[in-house]
């Protein structure tokens, strides 16, 4: 009989799920609704519980009436102590909430896919290290030995702007390399990206992402990066605020160190990488993604190498006139007539100057140029952006055409070699 008095009835069982899937929305007042839901639940275990016991009178029943339902209030307080700690999680945590629970409306996907999404992470996923800070980004192209890598700007630059120290990335398991900045541009709230080419000739870095771009609230997010130094860490969550070319609010967990990383969907393309705002009307900082989607729809990369025995060489890039330029070149070639070693940069001896086709540039330098526009030399630009016969420029286009590039030699029959090179320009 006690087995019966104490059993829990459908309308408690039906309040608990209330309760919960009020603290899963996070609605503006769940305590409310839940000591409601509450109420309506024991007063009716009550009236269940005297219909039972309708029609005795003795005297002793109206212990076992209260020891029916006491069960159900007692259980009734737990659940909502239970909702007011959720409450209380979901709304003290400054970077988002530390307890989460899907909604109805929530994308779900099966655990297979959770697992293909995890290697999908881990193979394009790469930490990022500059002198003084840390973070994450993801491989955005690969071309030979050539890998482009997407992070935010502000893992590798100080804060007035400047690239801070020598620049490193290694894949989870691979070892760390040098990385070039060859793109940097940072808007607060727009855009906040730094592209880094890697010379990965051991191999060591993983494959490309597939970019996709945001499609709704509730869509179902992986979040990968290295917030505790070179340990790969992965969260899930879901979109809560979908605002598409812009940053859009999710509720993967992310903290120092996962900036840069990438964030994706469930069919495994990145729609966001990770950063850091503050928040209206809060002097916090909350985790959210950058949708670089159609910023990096209007990027054009090319790769090619420049023969150091031919005029002048399409890279594959046409740039627009008021565009920018950045160029990436790696590599050393021999000149007549000693066969002596020349880097991207040239050689700075003077007497040498009138063997150069423009003069003013120094001679057997990577010297390239915009449609029939001036040429520049592709020379360090960056403090610290490399060692060896890698070198990073940029230039202007003064005029629409297509970008050129080749030795600064009058003379090239006798030259041997070829310089790698790639090249940037955003429509």
């Amino acid at each position: 009989m006690a087995t019966e008095d104490t059993a829990l009835p459908p309308e408690l069982l039906q309040a608990a799920e209330a309760l919960l899937r009020a603290a899963a929305s996070n609605q503006t007042d769940p305590l409310r609704s839940a000591t409601r839901a509450l109420q309506v639940a024991t007063a009716n275990a009550q009236r269940r519980t005297i219909q039972a016991k309708q029609g005795s009178a003795l005297p002793q029943h109206r212990g076992r009436r209260w020891l029916g339902w006491w069960p159900h209030v007692a259980l009734g307080t737990a659940l909502l102590g239970l909702i007011g700690v959720v409450a209380w999680l979901a709304n003290s945590s400054p970077s988002g909430p530390v307890f989460r629970l899907s909604r109805a409306t929530d994308e779900q996907i099966t655990g297979e896919r959770r697992l293909e999404l995890r290697r999908i992470a881990k193979r394009t996923s790469v930490l990022v290290a500059s002198q003084h800070h840390a973070g994450s980004g993801f491989i955005y192209s690969r071309s030979g030995d050539t890998v482009l890598v997407v992070t935010n700007a502000h893992v590798v630059t100080d804060r007035g702007g400047e690239l801070d120290g020598h620049i490193r990335v290694k894949a989870p398991e691979g070892s760390w390399q040098a990385a070039y900045p060859v793109w940097l541009e940072e808007q607060p709230g727009q855009v906040d990206i730094a592209l880094l080419a890697v010379v990965d000739s051991r191999r060591e870095l993983g494959q490309p992402a597939v970019v996709g771009s945001l499609t709704a609230t509730g869509r179902y997010l992986t979040c990968s990066g290295f917030p505790l130094g070179e340990e790969f860490v992965l969260s899930s969550g879901y979109v809560r605020e979908a605002r598409k070319g812009a940053a859009f609010k999710h509720d993967c967990v992310a903290e120092r160190g996962s900036s840069g990383g990438p964030v994706f969907d469930s069919a495994g393309k990145v729609v966001g990488v990770t950063t850091y705002l503050f928040m209206p009307g809060t002097q916090h900082e909350r985790a959210v993604a950058l949708d670089l989607s159609e910023y990096l729809s209007r990027l054009r990369v090319a790769t090619t190498q420049i023969d150091a025995r031919q005029g002048w060489q399409p890279v594959g890039v046409w740039a627009e006139r008021g565009t920018r330029v950045s160029l990436l070149a790696d590599g050393e070639w021999s000149y007549h007539p000693w066969r002596a070693r020349a880097e991207s940069r040239g050689v700075h001896r003077p007497e040498r100057h009138g063997e150069a086709l423009d003069p003013s540039l120094p001679f057997a330098s990577l010297i390239c140029r915009v449609g029939e526009g001036a040429p520049a030399p592709v020379n360090k630009r960056w403090a610290g952006s490399g060692a060896g016969s890698v070198t990073v420029s940029d230039l202007t286009a003064h005029e629409s055409g297509e970008l050129l590039c080749r030795i600064n030699d009058a003379q090239l029959e006798d030259n041997r070699g070829a310089i790698r090179v790639l090249a940037l320009a955003r429509r």
